[in-house]
Parts: C-alpha cells; sequence; structure tokens
C-alpha cells in the first residue's frame, strides 16, 4: 500500500514488548534514512507509541534483498525478473509488557510498503543473522596462472584478422547505410560493426595492470604501442576513451588549457590505434571537466555540472571551450583535427547526463535548485496561465497542489515519489525534463558542428523510458549503457550485487538496447558488462554479443579494460582484464559479432510511437511492455517514431510486422549508477505475438518460442533461450555454444556437452573461418567462474564482506564433449594459457569416426586449470 489507505489492525487487549514485522517494499529508489512508513501502536491507556520505518535500516526495496540494522531476509524467491526478498523487522514498544489494542500502518507515500505478516509478543527473540562464505584454494576452486596474459602472435587467441587492416578511415567516415546501420563512405553496401571497450587515459599510466608511463615520453609512446598491439590481438576495433577531460587538465595551469605532454600523448595514442585499424569514440565531457589541475573524484562530483549546465552560461562556457579546444587540434601525428579524422567515429557530448536528473533531481544544491525550480514555475506559468487553471488540471483525480498556493512562485519543485506520477502532475514533469534536455541537445549539436565535426554525436545514453525515446528523435545516432548486476557500492564492503542468470529475465539488460533503438539510425551501445562477483557472469559472453549482432547494433562496448599488461591486482567489478571468465566471454563476442558468426534477422518489426501516444495519458513516464520488448529475441525490432523525420535521416525501412504500445507498461527502479527494469505482463503474453509471427512468416511452423514454456528463439534459430532450464543456445556454422548449469547434458549440431559438473559457457569456434565441421583449427572454451583468495560474501554471494586478494581462483570443473569435425582422427587438443599459448596436451581424447570425444578435468591439469583449448591437427 501507499499512502492512499491507512491499514487498521484492531487486536484484543495483548500484553506485549515488542512488534515483529514480516515486509517489504516495492519501487524504492530511496536513499538511506529516508521515511518509509509510521506504526502507530495504540495502547489500552489511550496512548500512542508511534515507530519510523526507515529505508535501509528497517526496509528496502525487496531487489538484491540484503541484511540491514533491523532487518533480516527471511524470504527469498525468483520472480520473472528477479530474485526478490522479504525482511523481518523488529520494533520495541516498551521495556515493561504494555497492552496493545490496535496498530496502524501509515506509509509516506515514498515506496510501495507491503506487509505480510505481524506479530506482538513480549519474548527478545534475535533477528536471524546472516552466514557468511569464504573461498580459499581446495579441491574445487584452484588458483590459475596469471603470469602472462599478452596474447601471443599467432597462438590460438590472436584475433588480430577481425579487427580489420589499417589505417582506420581509410575508407572514409562511417557514415549510416540507410537502413540504421553502418557503413564506410568508400565501401557501400558492406555493413560495419565495431566490438569496443571502455578505457580511461590516465588508467593507462599508472593502474597496475598497466602502469604504461615509462621513464620518459618516447618510452612512453612505445609502452602505447605495446598495448595497441595487444588490443589487436584481442579482436577490438575500437576504444571508447572516457575521463578525457580530466586526462587533458591534469597538470594544466590555466582554465580550458590542456596539459601539453598528456595531450603529446594521446595525439600519439589516436594515431597509434588509427595506423593499426582501431577506431576512436570519446567522451567530451565525463565527470571531471576543464578546470585548470584536473579535478579529483571527490571533488568533481560535488560541482554536479551534469545539471548545473542546464542552467549555468559559466558551465557551458567551460564545455564549450574544451570541445571546440580539443575538436580544432591539429594531431601533429596525422596532419588533421580531430574534427577532420575520419577514425574519430563519434562522441559522447557528457556521459550519462540523463540518469543524473533522475536520481538528484536537481535538489540539495541551493544553485541548482533555485534555478531549477524558477524554471519550473516559468514553464507552468506558460502553459496553464492562471494558477486556478493550474489547480483543476492536477487535482482531477486527487489533491496534488498543496493549499496555500496563489502564485506559480510559490510551486516548488517536484519531489522523488513525484517523478513517474502517470498523473498530469507526472506528465508535466515529464513535459519540462524534454524543454531542458531538448534545449541543451540542440546547443551541444550547433557547436560541435561548428567545429567541422561530421561524425556521430550522441546524448542522454541511460533511461529508456518513451519520454527519453522523444528527446532521442532528435539525433542521428543513438547511445545506450546496459548493465545486468550492477553492485551498489562497486566493490565496496556492504555492496550488493544480485546473483541471477541474465537468462531468467529473457536478457532484459540487452533488451534495454533494443527497446531504444530506432530502425532508421545507428545504435551504439557504449557500456555493457555482467560483473564480478556475479556467479552467472558466464553467460554474457554468448548471450549479449549473439543478440547484438542478431540486432546490428553498431558497436558493443564492454566496460570497461579488458586489455592489461600484466594481472597483478585481485578481481573487482568492471575491470575485466584480470577475469578469466570476461575473457573467456570476449574472444566469444569478437567470433559471434565481431567476425559476424551470428546472422543478423531477416526480418524487422516496428513498435509506431507518435506524439499523440507519449504525451497523454502519463505514457512518457512509461517504459515499453514487457512482453513486446521480448520480441527483439526473435526478429529485427525497435521504435519506428511517426512524423517528421529529422533533417539529414533515410525514411523508415518497410517492417514485416508493426506494433503499437501496449497497456502494461514496465517501470523503472533508478539508482546513481545504474537502472533496473521491472517487468511487465505475463511471459505467456508473448504467445499470441508467437502466432502472428507465425501467420506472417516471420517464425517458420517449427520455431519452438513458446511463452508458456519460456522459449524464445530468434528467427534464424541459431539463438534460443529457454528460462525454465536456464540455458542459452547458439548454433551457427563457424560458433556453437551453450551456457548451462551444472550435472546438465546440451546437444548443439556439432557439439554435444555430454557433461559438465560446474555451471559454465562451452563454446566452440572454428580458428580458419571454415565451418566448425570443416575447420583444421579450433578454439575450444569451457568458462565457469572466478574469484579472489578469500573473497567472503554472504552465504547467497550476494553482499560482499572482503573483496579477497591474490591469486584468483577458478572453480574447475569435469567437462566431456563429443565434436563432430573433419579429420578427428589427426587433431591433437591443447591447454592454452590466458596468453594463448600451449601449456599441456590433453590425452583423454578419442575418435569414433569423424568424431572426437574429449574428456578434460581442468583440477587434473598438471599446469592448472585453464579456460582455452585449441584443437588443431597433429
Amino acid at each position: 500500500f501507499k499512502g492512499k489507505k491507512t491499514p487498521h489492525i484492531d487486536i484484543p487487549s495483548k500484553p506485549a514488548r515488542f512488534l515483529y514485522l514480516l515486509h517489504t517494499t516495492t519501487y524504492n529508489s530511496e536513499k538511506n534514512g529516508s521515511l518509509i512508513g509510521t506504526i502507530n501502536i495504540k495502547l489500552a491507556d489511550g496512548k500512542t507509541i508511534s515507530r519510523d520505518v526507515l529505508s535501509g535500516r528497517d526496509i528496502a526495496d525487496w531487489w538484491r534483498p540484503s541484511f540491514l540494522e533491523n532487518a533480516s531476509v527471511v524470504v527469498k524467491k525468483e520472480n520473472p525478473n528477479s530474485t526478490v526478498g522479504v525482511y523481518l523487522s523488529k520494533f520495541d514498544i516498551s521495556d515493561t509488557p504494555l497492552e496493545v489494542t490496535a496498530i496502524d500502518f501509515k506509509s509516506s507515500d515514498k515506496a510501495l510498503w507491503i506487509i505480510v505478516g505481524a506479530t506482538l509478543t513480549s519474548r527478545n527473540m534475535p533477528l536471524p543473522t546472516r552466514i557468511k562464505i569464504v573461498f580459499k584454494e581446495d579441491t574445487l576452486w584452484k588458483a590459475i596462472d596469471m603470469s602472462s596474459v599478452q596474447i601471443a602472435a599467432g597462438s590460438a587467441l590472436d584475433l588480430s584478422a577481425l579487427s580489420g587492416s589499417g589505417p582506420a578511415g581509410q575508407y572514409g567516415r562511417a557514415v549510416n547505410n540507410g537502413n540504421g546501420q553502418l557503413m564506410f563512405e568508400k565501401q557501400p553496401g558492406k555493413t560495419v560493426q565495431f566490438l569496443s571497450f571502455n578505457e580511461v587515459p590516465e588508467w593507462l599510466m599508472n593502474y597496475p595492470e598497466l602502469m604504461l608511463a615509462g621513464a620518459d615520453a618516447e618510452q612512453t609512446k612505445k609502452n602505447l604501442d605495446a598495448w595497441v598491439t595487444i588490443i589487436k590481438r584481442q579482436g577490438y576495433s575500437m576504444v571508447r576513451f572516457q575521463n578525457l577531460d580530466r586526462f587533458l587538465m591534469i597538470q594544466s595551469t590555466k582554465f580550458g588549457e590542456f596539459d601539453t605532454e598528456k595531450l603529446d600523448l594521446f595525439d600519439h595514442l589516436f594515431y597509434s590505434l588509427k595506423q593499426n585499424g582501431i577506431y576512436t569514440f570519446l567522451d567530451i565531457m565525463s565527470y571531471y571537466g576543464f578546470e585548470k589541475g584536473g579535478l579529483a573524484w571527490n571533488i568533481a562530483q560535488t560541482r554536479r555540472w551534469k545539471e548545473r549546465i542546464f542552467f549555468d552560461t559559466a558551465i557551458r562556457n567551460m564545455w564549450k571551450t574544451g570541445m571546440t579546444k580539443f575538436m580544432k587540434h591539429v594531431n601533429p601525428n596525422t596532419g588533421i583535427t580531430y574534427a577532420d579524422d575520419p577514425a574519430l567515429v563519434g562522441i559522447t557530448f557528457y556521459n550519462e547526463q540523463d540518469l543524473s536528473i533522475e536520481t538528484m533531481l536537481f535538489k540539495d544544491d541551493p544553485y541548482i535548485t533555485q534555478a531549477a525550480t524558477k524554471r519550473w514555475q516559468e514553464f507552468l506559468q506558460k502553459k496553464y496561465r492562471t494558477i486556478s487553471a493550474l489547480e483543476q488540471q492536477w487535482n482531477t483525480d486527487k489533491k496534488r497542489l498543496p493549499d496555500g498556493i496563489s502564485s506559480f512562485a510559490d510551486v516548488q519543485l517536484f519531489e522523488q515519489e513525484q517523478r513517474w506520477e502517470l498523473g498530469p502532475r507526472g506528465n508535466d514533469f515529464g513535459m519540462f525534463i524534454i524543454e531542458l534536455q531538448t534545449e541543451l541537445l540542440s546547443w551541444y549539436e550547433q557547436e560541435t558542428r561548428a567545429t567541422g565535426f561530421k561524425g556521430f554525436t550522441t546524448q542522454y545514453d541511460v533511461i529508456s523510458c518513451f519520454r527519453s525515446h522523444a528527446i532521442r528523435n532528435n539525433s542521428h545516432a543513438l547511445a545506450m549503457h546496459s548493465y545486468a548486476n550492477h553492485p551498489s557500492k562497486y566493490s565496496e564492503v556492504g555492496s550488493v550485487i544480485s546473483q541471477d542468470s541474465t537468462i531468467i529475465n529473457y536478457a532484459r539488460y540487452f533488451r534495454n538496447n533494443s527497446d531504444a533503438r530506432y530502425l532508421n539510425r545507428p545504435l551504439f551501445n557504449l557500456e555493457y558488462a555482467s560483473v564480478y562477483w556475479g556467479k552467472y557472469r558466464h553467460e554474457e559472453g554468448l548471450l549479449f554479443p549473439a543478440y547484438a549482432a542478431f540486432q546490428q547494433l553498431s558497436t558493443i562496448t564492454f566496460a570497461h579494460q579488458p586489455v592489461i599488461m600484466q594481472a597483478s591486482q585481485p578481481l573487482t567489478a568492471f575491470y575485466h582484464g584480470r577475469d578469466p571468465v570476461a575473457r573467456a566471454g570476449q574472444v566469444i563476442a569478437a567470433f559471434l559479432y565481431q567476425r559476424g558468426d551470428v546472422s543478423p534477422s531477416p526480418h524487422t518489426t516496428a513498435m509506431v510511437i507518435n506524439d499523440s501516444f507519449i504525451f497523454n495519458d502519463g505514457n512518457m513516464n512509461r517504459m515499453m511492455n514487457g512482453e513486446q520488448s521480448k520480441i527483439a529475441l526473435l526478429c529485427g525490432f525497435g521504435l519506428q517514431y511517426n512524423g517528421s523525420i529529422p533533417s539529414g535521416l533515410p525514411a523508415y525501412r518497410k517492417a514485416d510486422m508493426v506494433v503499437v504500445p501496449a497497456d502494461g507498461s514496465s517501470t523503472m527502479d533508478v539508482s546513481q549508477w545504474a537502472v533496473n527494469i521491472v517487468e511487465s505482463g505475463d511471459s505467456k503474453a508473448i504467445d499470441p505475438i508467437v502466432s502472428k509471427m507465425k501467420t506472417l512468416g516471420i517464425l517458420s511452423a517449427d520455431n519452438i518460442s513458446s511463452g508458456a514454456n519460456g522459449i524464445l528463439q530468434s528467427d534464424t534459430k541459431e539463438i534460443t533461450l529457454d528460462t525454465k532450464q536456464k540455458r542459452f543456445t547458439v548454433i551457427t556454422p563457424r560458433t556453437e555454444g551453450v551456457s548451462l548449469h551444472a550435472g546438465e547434458r546440451a546437444e548443439l549440431k556439432q557439439m554435444t556437452v555430454a557433461e559438465t559438473t560446474a555451471s559454465a559457457t562451452v563454446a566452440l569456434s572454428s580458428l580458419d573461418g571454415a565451418s566448425v565441421a570443416k575447420s583444421k583449427r579450433l578454439l575450444l572454451i569451457y568458462s565457469t567462474d572466478a574469484v579472489n583468495t578469500g573473497h567472503e560474501t554472504s552465504d547467497d554471494r550476494t553482499t560482499l564482506f572482503n573483496l579477497g586478494k591474490l591469486p584468483i581462483l577458478v572453480e574447475t570443473g569435469k567437462l566431456r564433449v563429443a565434436i563432430t569435425v573433419a579429420d578427428a582422427a589427426s587433431k591433437k587438443i591443447w591447454a592454452l594459457g590466458l596468453d594463448g599459448s600451449r601449456k599441456e596436451e590433453i590425452v583423454t581424447v578419442s575418435t569414433d569416426g569423424g568424431m572426437m570425444k574429449i574428456t578434460i578435468d581442468t583440477a587434473a591439469l598438471k599446469t592448472g586449470p585453464a579456460f582455452f583449448f585449441e584443437i588443431a591437427e597433429k
């Protein structure tokens, strides 16, 4: 319940000292200490004892449940989106028993408070405590050799051929091919996709796993060149740079004047990437701005420039100064400006600027709050003209305008709980945000184009409600960020991460991209990851790249830092180069996405939206219906905005099926760093859509998709997601793979997984470009799990107590596979190091005609456990 009613319980007079409450909340994104509700305990003597229920102490959202000061998680269950929980809390009444006659529960209206049960007693019972587990090396978890992580030239992990030849830009700019994908100007008709990753220039210099800063500039440049060589060997064709604003200002002594030494290093790095055929995408501002000296992180956060720039001309001038100086700078290595260089594919004006609006709402800063309130009042006055007109509109179904408002100057800024209202006030909030964001987007675009830049520009890359779609319709390219299980406090003690499979919620984090994609322009995914210490992160290497290739996203960007020079630190969230699981996933991504092993969908379904839909009935604050969103797992899917098409964009291609937004749209839970989407609808609701798609010939009659069975299979039948079995399979001519649970068996086409004792992703890829059946050289991947020594969590692995230390331990397992390949009898198999070098031959191999039967026990390998295995002729 929320604030509309106050549940009341009459109680036959009962003496009690404590109230035990079984409860939980939904739609609770409140800060710790925020009031969720009040318990009023009425006594026989007429007195009332009140106890506040606070978020983060007595209760939290049911997503990612974890133990709190006065709340123990006592029930946990999976729903179609995530694991959710119910809490048990204890509230004292008195030191001595008092006669209780009634209890009222009053909500603050800031979250949906669910009361499951209440018990009065005089027994002082301690709340259940959490059980902790610590990972140590044993017969199951063994240290993996991380002594060499730089990919060896010519090895089975050398994927240089996949990223293309240099120099980047030799075929002109990457442009829209007319169908919403990329092509190069001088290679019309050839679709281009970029496998990318995030990097922070400053980290290259001083992070222990990189340490590229040399004794002098020349040595640093040589080190940068060596790093670029490894980038290419790992198969990447693009790097997206963040925090370039800080890097260029670290030693600067004047506002807007770059540190010349750092600029020289970036110039060289950009050139080195370009010469190796690797393209660049970057943020103009990420967090730090262009103040002299390069601000420290904590200071930069207090500036709140992402909100201030909407109102403050001084901050706009800072952004413009830095952007213009960079874009017009002539790189001495290339001889042209960054604005003119086709190796710079695109820019984001300001990283994740939409997220700060939703989380901060212009509050807790005197200047920002005052400026935003003034603009809000001006917006309302322009729309309604009189307070009586505003009052009449806002108070249609319940009183929303407080008493005592006599002029627009009295109207206060909206509150957190009002941001997703579906009534008139929520609609006005949405229109106000659209107005602010659209004006700023237009200004960004105008100032950037004035430098002569003709590449792609993106902005507002996180929020995926219809309001955001309306704003992004003004852009020629789109960008999105999406994470599977974002930890609440990164790798800090007390951080909480969901331990849910990405399969059970139908690849929700991928669909955040397809939900936002317009069918007539490119979509750049500029951040994605399933991070440490999630135990299902092995699924990502198959799942996200497969669907990205299927939907022809123009870029996918792994966040962050998968290319390192040495593994010298323990595992932490978002630093993937030291994570064997992440490294295995990126190898699979290179095949499925960069090489194009997964076929794009030959069909298109368009969701048609327009102004009439978005700006009425609170729709702008909704998200796409969860069942309709799943169409992206069946065939090509995206948005089509009916109305005038922004100048310079092609017409929408003819769709095989058209849908309009359904009722029961999804909602969104926003935190400072990420968005969780709460699905709507019964999973069976997809079945009428599947039936229609079969009638239209989009899906074949033998396609096994069934909402009732929790199975969705692509129109190409290369990709199958099974939520009930928690299995994901990809079967293409050059790569086959499956994510499955321990003890399960999976039959693909050329490969059968007969046994795995660990939950894992098992994949087989051709290394010579031939089909798996005919390949002379193949790569087998057995990706399980990895943790730090001493990694300590709650027993469900959600809550972090100790990050742990080196060495990194991997979950070992026994894998039995049968592979049908040409010349099976002439092939051998070797366990590989993380650098791709052969470590040891696997002798447990037999052949039966054209079939290799392989048994691998990674705990028994002489050189330690391995994730990669090369299959080649003797």
